[in-house]
């Protein structure tokens, strides 16, 4: 077994058919189907089911994937850690950044970036603060520019800006609240059955708990509009920061601000713990953090 043939099985797992993952790889399908037939024989088993049109994995092969998949980026990232070593600063670096980041903060640092290292090219990913972190994980990215809160456990990261802004937590549902008010406290919720996003649940279990009662949460979820969906049809609340349902429709929906319950939002550049990181990206972090106003958190020393 070698990288080449685990390169191999793994275009065939994704393409899900020798012809198609011989194309991409720009070799010949007999070639390609030698290959795999000599992994299956090295390691006894069967990785791959062929069906009439596509090809399928087995528990075996399933297994392999993920074992290959790690492989794979663990020779990646230890030849562009040598070619940094070698090289210096240049190549392409990804960023990710949150949406509202994009024409605030990033074309200042990358023209300042830009500046210095001449020899260095972005890629940028936009999105919420889930879709950068999930791009962090998968290594399509290598930093990421978000919007506290996020799973502070698994990243270093940096606050950026000398400014938190402050937003309340509303109560939004269609008819489940009968409340005449719009801010409520918190124990109207009790028993009632609630809609989270994961990105501030602990938030709301805590401050529930501080008013003496375990909320009941009914659904948790990552989609905005899918939790305003669902409390339209009184399925439960759905509590959310105010920012966050400010430029939604939600003309239909009664929205009740809750006494006392606010969240703190500011922006982070986070990249992940225990994680190879480019002298690109080292750098460019680096500069962000000396060129703004940045409360320092969790910065390697390396």
């Amino acid at each position: 077994m070698d990288i080449k043939q685990l390169k191999y099985f793994l275009a065939v797992a994704k393409e899900k058919q020798i012809t198609a993952a011989a194309r991409k790889l720009h070799i010949a399908q007999p070639p390609l189907s030698k290959q795999l037939k000599l992994l299956e024989e090295e390691l006894g088993t069967s990785l791959l089911e062929r069906g009439s049109r596509n090809i399928t994995l087995t528990d075996a092969g399933n297994i392999l994937f993920t074992r290959a998949t790690e492989i794979i980026n663990l020779v990646e990232s230890t030849k562009k850690e040598l070619n940094d070593l070698n090289q210096g600063l240049n190549g392409t670096l990804n960023i990710g950044a949150v949406t509202s980041s994009i024409s605030t903060i990033m074309p200042e640092q990358i023209k300042f970036f830009h500046a210095q290292y001449r020899k260095v090219n972005f890629q940028i990913w936009d999105g919420d603060t889930l879709r950068i972190t999930e791009l962090l994980k998968n290594n399509t990215i290598e930093i990421g520019i978000v919007k506290t809160p996020f799973d502070y456990e698994n990243y270093n990261f940096i606050l950026i800006s000398n400014k938190v802004s402050t937003t309340p937590m509303l109560a939004i549902t269609n008819s489940l609240l009968s409340e005449n008010i719009l801010s409520i406290n918190i124990d109207v919720l009790v028993n009632k059955p609630l809609i989270m996003h994961r990105r501030y649940e602990n938030k709301l279990i805590n401050y529930c708990e501080q008013h003496g009662f375990k909320p009941s949460i009914l659904c948790k979820a990552d989609d905005i509009r899918l939790m305003l969906a669902l409390a339209y049809d009184d399925i439960g609340i759905a509590i959310l920061p105010k920012s966050n349902v400010d430029s939604l429709s939600t003309d239909k929906l009664r929205l009740f601000e809750i006494k006392d319950l606010y969240i703190e939002t500011n922006f982070a550049i986070i990249w992940p713990k225990n994680h190879y990181l480019s002298n690109i990206a080292k750098q460019f972090y680096r500069k962000f953090y000396k060129q703004s106003y940045f409360l320092k958190k969790n910065i390697d020393k390396n």
